[in-house]
């Protein structure tokens, strides 16, 4: 199973993101298209509700949307 979630911003731009969200954890972005200024795609083998916090403590920055596969 694969857990995903998205995450948006308007109140940021992407360098201040990626910036925000490097500063957390060691991560790795490819840039999309998107409705949002910034959209953030999670996926991991099972819910993170550590990652979830994480994300959350960053303002500005909202849970779009989660799903399970």
């Amino acid at each position: 199973m694969t857990e995903y979630d998205a995450y948006g911003t308007n109140a940021h731009t992407t360098s201040e993101v990626i910036r925000l969200v490097t500063d957390l954890l060691e991560v790795t972005f490819t840039e999309r298209e998107s409705d949002y200024r910034v959209l953030l795609l999670t996926a991991t083998p099972s819910p993170d509700p550590a990652l979830h916090r994480l994300l959350s403590s960053i303002e500005g920055l909202s849970h779009l949307e989660h799903e399970a596969s």
